[in-house]
């Protein structure tokens, strides 16, 4: 009995302990505030998602579940000119659980995401959007005025008309279509998916990765792809004209257009390719050290 009484005061400390010990709980998060049409919103989230759309109200309205407590911290923030919002924390990823957030902006406002799998969508917009994640997947439709993406493993899918894309992965894949004045891809060991009837100017690159364009190249397109072992391929519409310039330093060169190409060998240089395609049109470079170059048509 004075054995049982003795542990007993240690007995009931640690219950008080695990009982007072916080369970993790979802939270439901509902704010509102009013921002100038064009004004600033940024957004953290470690894990879970973020979805952006827009409507027609100087006002920003965020919904979502968040789960408390865990090792990230909720925050927000807001002025007329801008917010901040999120969670975020220093302690290991795998740790944190996931939260949703869905957000509606003004259709000018300037978007930034930052997360580090969460899943990224934005659609609609029409100011400038930044969205980066470490292995999340980034979806971004819309016209927005101009848009950078990066993600180290997470794929990148770009529907936009825009005068200004900036895409860059380690070992997402990229793809790539819409209207677009000025366009820079780029990945290591992901793929690129390029539809790019309507781009201006592009320089897509990639290292082991592939590259594949699709579809019709437009008659003042300026586009330039680079490759290191990786792939270069086109599968161009039947009525696709521009002119051709490859180059391939220990790869190969298919053609299957049916159109003559003019090859010079050079120690140096390796092989060019000269190549005009209808009546001529877009310009079209490639530059691949000792991957395959081919030309094909749909069809």
């Amino acid at each position: 009995m004075r054995r049982l009484l003795r542990f007993l005061p240690f007995a009931l400390f640690v219950s008080v302990i695990v009982s007072a010990t916080p369970v993790a709980a979802q939270r439901m998060i509902d704010e509102r505030f009013a921002m100038r049409p064009d004004g600033s919103i940024r957004v953290h989230n470690l894990a879970g998602s973020v979805k952006v759309t827009v409507w027609d109200h100087d006002s920003v309205a965020v919904t979502g579940t968040i789960f408390e407590p865990q090792p990230g911290d909720w925050y927000f923030g807001a002025t007329p000119e801008g917010a901040k919002l999120g969670v975020w924390t220093n302690a290991p990823v795998a740790g944190v659980k996931p939260s949703e957030f869905t957000l509606q902006v003004p259709r000018n406002a300037q978007v930034w995401v930052r997360t580090a799998s969460s899943e990224i969508l934005i659609a609609g917009v029409t100011g400038g959007v930044d969205a980066n994640s470490v292995s999340g997947r980034i979806l971004v439709t819309g016209s927005p005025r101009e848009l950078y993406v990066e993600s180290l493993g997470g794929e990148l899918d770009i529907d936009v008309t825009t005068r200004s894309l900036r895409a860059k992965t380690a070992s997402g894949n990229i793809r790539i279509r819409g209207a677009i004045r000025d366009v820079t891809a780029t990945s290591v060991s992901g793929n690129l998916s390029i539809q790019g009837d309507r781009f201006e100017r592009g320089t897509f690159e990639a290292v082991d990765g592939d590259i594949h364009y699709i579809g019709n190249i437009g008659r003042t397109s300026a586009l330039d792809f680079i490759n290191h072992s990786g792939a270069v391929e086109f599968l161009l519409a039947p009525d696709a004209a521009g002119e051709f310039e490859l180059n391939t330093f220990q790869g190969t060169f298919e053609n299957d257009l049916g159109v003559r190409a003019r090859t010079q060998q050079s120690k140096l240089r390796g092989t060019d390719v000269g190549l005009t395609l209808g009546s001529g049109g877009g310009h079209i470079s490639v530059r691949n050290f000792k991957g395959r170059i081919v030309l094909r048509r749909k069809g």
